[in-house]
């Protein structure tokens, strides 16, 4: 993993944009635009396990499309650009959720359909603002003593992360371009990036209200593909929150730029208006 001056000690993360060469079904050429240039991965990462973290994949492919995270029981929260291409050609039902999987190779966490898909009625393709999905599951996620899967808590409205604060990112993506493997969960710090610095690194792109970004401005670390729509989780106390969905960004390990986030907390009353789920305390 690369490493910056006077930051040793860091783990660091970029969202990227990433054009693969690739033999591509009639359903992947349909899908091919959107998801080269919003499918996203953590990369030089650590291996990690978070309880709520999900992943989606299509019928008869073995690496995922997406990623998303379990916020209630029968809930996953993505982002948009996730199912907004898929939508007219593929049925929901065939929409597979792989939930708690620290290594997809053993097979050992939950795996489920979908039965409602819902993305936002805002949502604009062209410039990602509103990237939100929600997908309900057909099976409800177990919790209990013994089981190791919990739902993520939901940004409350008192509790803000300001920038500087870090946080973590997880995913199955690639771990280096062109590397199309996506099998172990990997985490990575990022520190929240002032609005400032996030505007003015992405002066040719419209940042609004319902994003942020992340990540170190000199750059370091790679992403590839596969974390669309993963969480971005920051602690508070000795609870951890959900602070945003990977979303997009410029570039594989470019300095200057930094991981675009939708901003979970602006979604929140219609995450409430969908699921009834309240922010701070996840459905039990």
């Amino acid at each position: 993993m690369s490493q910056l001056p006077k930051m040793d000690h860091a783990v660091l993360l970029f969202l990227s944009f990433i054009i693969s060469v690739r033999s591509v079904s009639h359903i992947d050429q349909l899908l091919y635009m959107q998801e080269s240039a919003l499918m996203e991965a953590v990369s030089q990462g650590i291996p990690e396990s978070w309880t709520w973290q999900a992943g989606l994949r299509r019928p008869n492919e073995p690496n995922l499309f997406c990623c998303g995270v379990l916020i209630g029981s029968s809930w996953v929260l993505t982002a948009g650009h996730c199912v907004f291409a898929m939508r007219d050609f593929m049925p929901t039902s065939l929409i597979e959720v792989i939930i708690g999987e620290k290594d997809l190779r053993n097979k050992d966490g939950v795996a489920t359909n979908v039965t409602e898909v819902f993305l936002h009625n805002k949502y604009d393709p062209d410039t990602q603002d509103y990237d939100y999905a929600l997908l309900r599951l057909a099976d409800p996620v177990e919790q209990g003593p013994l089981m190791y899967i919990r739902p993520v808590k939901l940004p409350s409205d008192e509790l803000d992360f300001e920038s500087g604060t870090v946080c973590f990112v997880s995913g199955y993506g690639a771990p280096k371009p062109g590397n199309n493997s996506f099998a172990k969960l990997i985490t990575v710090q990022v520190p929240i990036a002032s609005d400032d610095a996030c505007k003015n690194a992405y002066q040719d792109r419209t940042i609004t209200a319902r994003m942020f970004c992340a990540g170190f401005e000199e750059g370091g670390a790679d992403a590839c593909q596969g974390d669309g729509g993963g969480p971005l989780v920051c602690k508070d106390g000795s609870n951890w929150y959900l602070k945003g969905l990977v979303s997009w960004g410029r570039g594989c390990a470019v300095p200057g730029s930094y991981g675009v986030y939708a901003n979970v907390k602006k979604a929140m009353k219609w995450i409430r208006k969908i699921t009834d789920l309240s922010g701070d305390e996840p459905e039990h």
